[in-house]
């Protein structure tokens, strides 16, 4: 099972798999889109009853792999168990993504961040930076 979805971060943005020239790391995750475009825009593809991977619209999959900084790429040419998500559901339009290792998903927006809006995956605990809103999308034209 496949949905097309946008995922809005608890500052109100949208999550981004960022494919600009200059970005340290292309297809790195940042919550810090007004709108949904096609970089905002993600496959959420089942993979067993509860775990789910995040395919981007560069056509690779988001891996939440311990590297450095933590933070979440859309840079994977397959699925792995990096690439796995658990989707818990919070209520009827809110999830949280729990990483392979148990940890959370999150775009951090405090001032002191160490990458502020970007998407880690070093969470021990789910908060309101944890939280992500779930908007089905139709495809782009």
């Amino acid at each position: 099972m496949t949905e097309l979805i946008a995922l809005r971060a608890s500052n109100g943005l949208y999550v981004c798999a960022d494919q600009a020239e200059g970005v340290q790391r292309p297809g790195s995750l940042f919550a810090n889109r007004e709108t949904v475009g096609e970089w905002e825009r993600f496959e959420l593809i089942k993979q067993d009853s509860s775990r789910y991977a995040l395919r981007a619209s560069n056509g690779r999959y988001v891996s939440a792999e311990r590297d450095g900084a933590f933070q979440a790429v859309a840079d994977r040419d397959s699925v792995g168990e990096w690439e796995l998500l658990e989707v818990v559901r919070l209520d009827s339009h809110r999830v949280a993504f729990r990483t392979t290792e148990g940890r959370y998903l999150s775009a951090e927006q405090s001032e002191g961040a160490a990458c502020r809006l970007c998407i880690l995956s070093d969470r021990a605990e789910l908060g309101a930076w944890e939280t992500f809103a779930v908007e089905h999308q139709e495809p782009l034209p």
